[in-house]
């Protein structure tokens, strides 16, 4: 009680604390998140910090859950297998800016193990658009990566109509032709790549805007047909 950021600024005079640490700190222990934000005087901090936590951890103790449930509709089962909120995401990267996204970024290496660290970053890129879909594609047929899969339909889409449902076509057919070239391998890896395909479908509606992925593929199959 009592401790604010007027109190926390009192407290760093004359030390070398800087900034980042401060930033590293509100992400690692979100406790402080509300009095760092307040210091910082940073719009969006909070939105920033609980995405990375929500999109990078695997964590999550019900203080978490219940903040991360004011941001997205997605559960943390969800999250975890790898679905990804398109518009927290913009949300977040308006309110911050690019530099400050970025120091973001860098911090969140505290609340994350290797593979979520590189998943997200893969997201980001994505979002971006600091990829393009060729690059994905022979990256994904060459590995077999079930992260650049997911992150694929993350990519921005044309705003022309008809330019749009070609493109969106395009990458539903390529999600679905390698769940389908998953059938070559054994049980537990099919299943493991049929997830990430479903996961990629969902990405891709989200990012499209439809409403429920089933709707994706209704209009994508019609195109098929």
């Amino acid at each position: 009680e009592g401790e604010d950021a007027g109190k926390l600024r009192e407290l760093l005079k004359g030390t070398r604390i800087k900034e980042q640490k401060l930033i590293e700190t509100a992400m690692y222990a979100p406790q402080w998140l509300d009095i760092i934000e307040e210091y910082l005087g940073w719009p969006g901090l909070k939105s920033g910090c609980y995405y990375f936590m929500a999109h990078m951890n695997e964590r999550f103790d019900d203080r978490k859950k219940a903040m991360i449930a004011r941001f997205t509709p997605l559960t943390p089962e969800e999250l975890n297998n790898g679905a990804f909120d398109v518009n927290w995401f913009e949300e977040a990267y308006a309110l911050l800016g690019e530099e400050r996204f970025g120091r973001l970024y860098d911090a969140a290496k505290y609340i994350s193990d290797g593979s979520k660290h590189a998943r997200a970053r893969k997201y980001a890129d994505a979002a971006l658009h600091r990829v393009t879909a060729e690059k994905l594609e022979a990256e994904i047929k060459a590995k077999r990566n079930k992260d650049l899969l997911m992150s694929l339909g993350l990519l921005p889409l044309p705003q022309d109509r008809a330019e749009k449902d070609k493109v969106l076509f395009e990458r539903y057919r390529f999600i679905q032709e390698f769940k389908k070239e998953s059938r070559r391998f054994g049980a537990q890896r099919r299943a493991s790549e049929g997830r990430a395909a479903e996961l990629a479908l969902r990405n891709l509606s989200a990012n499209a805007g439809f409403s429920d992925v089933t709707r994706l593929v209704l209009r994508m199959e019609a195109h098929l047909a």
